[in-house]
């Protein structure tokens, strides 16, 4: 059997298991909601965002649907950082929007924010003032190298203080 006989073989058997889960502000409270996002009336003027918190992974659209703030919607990256608690045993899972630190090398505190990037097809992280670069999760940085500290909505004066 060739290389790539082997190769595509072994590809066939496996499974490409992700959640596809985002998180959103409440309209109502200003809360975080977890689910799945759904936009209802797309064509229409003024449509609305939504989340909606599945009960079970059998029916994702059946569940408690919350109208949130479309600009603070942001996509699960499939990563968890490096702080582990009861709650997160795995690590507190990292969303578009997150704000996270990173201690370089030299020790130097960096602040990144999670950006999709659509040229890489990707998450990246974006440090801002006084770096200004990005980094890709998975080729230069993986979620056990970075903590959260905030979000972009909840908390801007951490890349305000990094920006001074």
């Amino acid at each position: 059997m060739t290389r790539q006989r082997a190769q595509r073989k072994r590809r066939k058997g496996r499974k490409m298991e992700r959640d596809y889960k985002f998180r959103g502000k409440r309209v109502d409270n200003g809360e975080w909601v977890y689910g799945y996002y759904v936009c209802y009336g797309g064509a229409i003027p003024n449509p609305t965002h939504h989340i909606i918190h599945a009960k079970n992974n059998l029916n994702r659209f059946v569940g408690e649907n919350f109208e949130v703030d479309p600009a603070t919607v942001g996509e699960y990256t499939g990563l968890h950082d490096r702080k582990r608690t009861a709650e997160y045993p795995e690590g507190q899972p990292i969303y578009e929007g997150d704000i996270c630190l990173h201690i370089s090398k030299n020790h130097r505190p960096i602040y990144f924010e999670i950006k999709w990037d659509s040229g890489y097809a990707m998450f990246i992280l974006t440090a801002h003032k006084p770096f200004y670069h990005s980094l890709r999760f998975g080729d230069d940085l993986a979620g056990r190298d970075v903590e959260i500290v905030g979000d972009i909505f909840s908390n801007p004066e951490l890349l305000q203080e990094v920006t001074k």
